[in-house]
């Protein structure tokens, strides 16, 4: 299955096809691999490719992603059913879709066949392409708390796909289009700092930090909006290690310069450090100097 993307070959389509003949047996054991499932999935989910264009492929691909999940035939023809229908309806709506549409018809439909881990991981493929290869860059700032709000309602049901979110949100906002300006982009990239304030809440606030701790140079206004607003929304316990990294984070020139002049922020970070207390957090030498 090496060249399942997008658009499988005639020698991959028989195997397919054989094993839903077979009843889901044969090749069950290669196709349950996480890897292989990932592949079937892009396969049906992504814009342009097999599952999109090609509705006797759409079909094959839920039913043999469905029968690899489960050996129950009601179940497993139910969640075809549904893997099929998500599919079409991210196929019908592609990137590009104006505002208006995504909100009267894709978001109801979607968070009702999202239920499905399966579907989720599908529906995720379908936003990351949405948010990172739009063909209308410059409508970007209008759609993506849609998408954004559909990949955070995953995140809250799906606690296994959380990471998966964040990887999409990541992704996307390190996709800078040619055609947006420079203003233009700064907004957007406030709306992914704000998702990921939001789904740092779900269990998932340490890879957050190390996905922000990452950012590049000039990103520093980002970096310091995020810390803020991570301050004021952040609520005890706060872990040992979540404390620790965010501390640290702070503890850095670029970030720790902004508080030097901001009085309702050094209230906000006097705050968090007195939550930490009952582990007894080390704060770093320059918070400490700063706070004096």
């Amino acid at each position: 299955m090496k060249t399942m993307f997008g658009t499988p070959t005639l020698e991959e389509i028989e195997l397919l096809k054989s094993y839903v003949k077979n009843g889901g047996k044969g090749l069950s054991d290669p196709i349950c691999l996480p890897q292989v499932l990932q592949r079937l999935l892009f396969a049906l989910f992504v814009p342009g490719g097999y599952g999109a264009t090609d509705p006797k492929g759409r079909e094959l691909l839920s039913e043999v992603i469905a029968r690899s999940i489960s050996s129950e035939s009601s179940t497993a023809e139910s969640l075809s059913n549904s893997l099929k229908q998500t599919s079409e309806l991210c196929a019908n709506h592609p990137s590009g879709v104006p505002r208006s549409t995504l909100h009267r018809r894709v978001l109801g439909p979607l968070k009702q066949e999202i239920a499905h881990a399966c579907v989720s991981a599908g529906v995720l493929i379908w936003i990351q392409h949405g948010l990172c290869e739009n063909p209308k860059p410059m409508d970007l700032k209008v759609v993506v708390p849609y998408y954004l709000n559909i990949s955070t309602r995953i995140a809250e049901i799906h606690p296994l796909l959380r990471q998966d979110v964040l990887q999409v949100t990541a992704k996307a906002f390190d996709s800078k289009s040619a055609e947006l300006d420079e203003l233009t982009w700064l907004d957007i990239r406030k709306i992914y700092t704000e998702h990921l304030i939001d789904i740092s809440r779900l269990g998932i606030a340490l890879p957050v930090l190390e996905v922000v701790s990452n950012w590049a140079s000039e990103d520093i206004s980002l970096l310091r909006n995020f810390v803020k607003l991570m301050l004021g929304l952040a609520g005890p316990p706060h872990s040992r290690d979540f404390a620790s990294a965010f501390l640290a984070l702070i503890s850095k020139e670029e970030v720790r310069s902004s508080f030097r002049h901001d009085a309702e922020g050094l209230e906000l970070l006097r705050r968090f450090i007195g939550e930490c207390q009952d582990h007894e957090t080390e704060v770093p030498p320059p918070i400490l100097e700063l706070l004096q």
